[in-house]
């Protein structure tokens, strides 16, 4: 039996008051978005359902889980000490996000 994995874990339990974090990365799609495709109904045979909000849109659904999400990341990182209390500035936070489609027609 190999007993580097065991010794290893081993360390780490001991050091892990010393343990911190330090940066995080996120790796997000958005949430219910209404779709951008215009033929869908090529896609299946039921009918899809409208929506009132327009072509690639967050849906009321997907606006919620959106603020679930923001509520559940800021508090575990402001638990962490990775971001203040309040709005952090723009030296304290990236954000990147792309617009490429990711449907095509």
């Amino acid at each position: 039996m190999d007993t580097k994995p065991i010794l290893i874990l081993s360390a780490l339990i001991l050091n892990s008051e010393q343990l911190y974090l330090k940066q995080v990365v996120i790796l997000s799609r958005h949430n219910v978005r209404t779709p951008l495709s215009k033929t869908l109904s090529q896609s299946s045979p039921k009918p899809w359902p409208t929506w009132n909000e327009k072509p690639g849109y967050l849906t009321p659904k997907g606006t919620l889980l959106e603020g679930f999400m923001g509520d559940y990341f800021y508090t575990w990182l402001y638990q962490e000490n990775l971001l203040p209390q309040g709005c952090p500035s723009e030296n304290e936070f990236y954000v990147y996000a792309n617009t490429d489609m990711q449907v095509s027609d």
